[in-house]
C-alpha cells in the first residue's frame, strides 16, 4: 500500500508539473483560448479535472478505505469523494494562481502536493492527529454526521473560492500579454 501510494504522488506530481507547464505556455485559460487555435488544451483540462481525479481518488482512497476500517466505511465513500473533489479544486486553482504570478510551474505542483496529496489523506485516516482536522471540521463532521449548514457552507465558499482564483490568474495572464503586447 506505502509503495503504490508513494507511486501515485509522483505519477500525480510528474502530472501537475506537465500541466502547470502547459498552462503557463497556452493563455492559461480554456476560456480564455475558447479551444480555437488550441483544441488540444481542452482534452488537457478535461483529463485534469475530471478524469484524473477521479481515477486517482478512486484508487488510493478505496485503498485508504481498506486498509483502515476504523476510520472509513463504505457507506461514506461518496461524501468522501465529494469532499475530495471539491479540494482538489480549491488548491488547483491556488496552484494555479501561483503558476501565473511567479512564472513557475514547480511552486504550484510542489503546493498541490504538499497540501493535498500528503495531508488530506492523513485527515481521513487519523483526523484527531492532524492540524488540518481543525482547519476541515465540517469536512469531517459532515463524513460523521451527514450533510448539515456547516457542510453545505464549506462546500460553497471553496467553490467560490476556486472561481475566484481561476478568474484572478486569467486577469493576471490577460493583463501580462497585454503588457508583452505595449
Amino acid at each position: 500500500f506505502t509503495v503504490f501510494y508513494i507511486l501515485i504522488i509522483v505519477v500525480s506530481s510528474y502530472e501537475i508539473f506537465l500541466f502547470s507547464s502547459a498552462i503557463i505556455k497556452n493563455k492559461f485559460m480554456v476560456i480564455y483560448s475558447m479551444g480555437y487555435k488550441k483544441n488540444h488544451i481542452v482534452l488537457s483540462y478535461f483529463t485534469m479535472f475530471v478524469m484524473y481525479p477521479l481515477f486517482l481518488l478512486c484508487i488510493s482512497y478505496f485503498l485508504i478505505s481498506y486498509i483502515d476500517f476504523l476510520s472509513i466505511q463504505w457507506y461514506i465513500i461518496d461524501r468522501l469523494l465529494l469532499f475530495t473533489c471539491v479540494n482538489l479544486i480549491f488548491f488547483i486553482s491556488i496552484g494555479f494562481l501561483l503558476a501565473v504570478s511567479t512564472k513557475n510551474s514547480l511552486i504550484p505542483s510542489a503546493f498541490i502536493i504538499v497540501f493535498f496529496y500528503l495531508l488530506i489523506p492523513f485527515a481521513y485516516i487519523r483526523p484527531e492527529n492532524t492540524i488540518i482536522y481543525h482547519l476541515f471540521y465540517s469536512m469531517n463532521a459532515y463524513l460523521s454526521f451527514g450533510f448539515n449548514h456547516i457542510a453545505i457552507q464549506a462546500i460553497i465558499i471553496e467553490f467560490l473560492l476556486s472561481i475566484i482564483f481561476l478568474v484572478l490568474a486569467m486577469l493576471i495572464a490577460n493583463y501580462r500579454d497585454m503588457k508583452v503586447v505595449r
